[in-house]
């Protein structure tokens, strides 16, 4: 499930929204920093750029706990 701005005000507290769609921005900008990181160290561990996947696949399965199910 791909959480949307729309979907995320809905179900965010109204006396709380600026803390949360800080929060919101940040994991943005943390996920576009982490996922090439990850990726080019397991490039840089496995000299095959194939098997850079496996270096987010643990993000996957962070999310769907998160999240549940897709």
């Amino acid at each position: 499930m791909k959480l949307s701005r729309s979907y995320y005000a809905k179900i965010i507290p109204k006396e709380k929204s600026n803390e949360f769609f800080g929060f919101y921005n940040i994991l943005g900008k943390f996920s576009a920093v982490m996922g090439p990181t990850l990726m080019s160290i397991t490039t840089a561990i496995t000299d095959n750029a194939r098997w850079s996947i496996l270096g987010i696949i643990p993000l996957f399965n962070w999310i769907s706990d998160f999240y549940g199910t897709f």
